[in-house]
């Protein structure tokens, strides 16, 4: 009795094998394809290829939206736009994308920050870096964040 128990329990666990199979073989590519599409960006971002980073990045985060990466690749597309001088492209994209941020929220307030005075909007850097302060206590980029304020509020004079 115990047998024939055990073998109903193997034949269902065969058949439910063989039918979720082709869903975890599918998340198993998708998740290679992410990640490929992902290690190709950090290349070219790492290579210093600004313009085929900033395309790349935006591309992953609008292919894979549901990405625990995507939070990185919208800090690395608006890191790759500031690297070209485009801060308020930086800007607009780091805001539009801080409340789905994560743990990365202090990042890009601070690149925020460092695109306002990059583009000498020294009262929107200062600001910006004055709430990294406030906001993120915990945040490794605090220290630099307050000396980075001060050297705004005195390029304001």
């Amino acid at each position: 009795m115990k047998h024939e128990s055990g073998l109903r329990q193997l034949r269902w666990f065969v058949v439910a094998w063989m039918l979720l199979a082709p869903a975890v073989l599918a998340v198993g590519a998708a998740s290679s394809a992410e990640n490929r599409a992902y290690a190709a960006a950090l290349k070219s971002f790492g290579g210093g290829w600004w313009a085929r980073a900033e395309a790349e990045f935006a591309e992953f985060a609008q292919e894979y939206r549901k990405s625990e990466r995507r939070p990185e690749a919208i800090l690395r597309w608006a890191q790759a736009r500031y690297r070209q001088t485009n801060s308020s492209g930086a800007v607009q994209l780091l805001s539009a994308n801080i409340d789905q941020a994560g743990k990365l929220a202090d990042e890009y307030q601070f690149w925020i920050g460092e695109a306002h005075f990059q583009s000498s909007n020294y009262l929107a850097a200062a600001e910006a870096y004055a709430r990294l302060v406030r906001e993120f206590t915990n945040s490794p980029r605090r220290l630099p964040a307050a000396y980075d304020e001060a050297l705004a509020l005195s390029k304001l004079g």
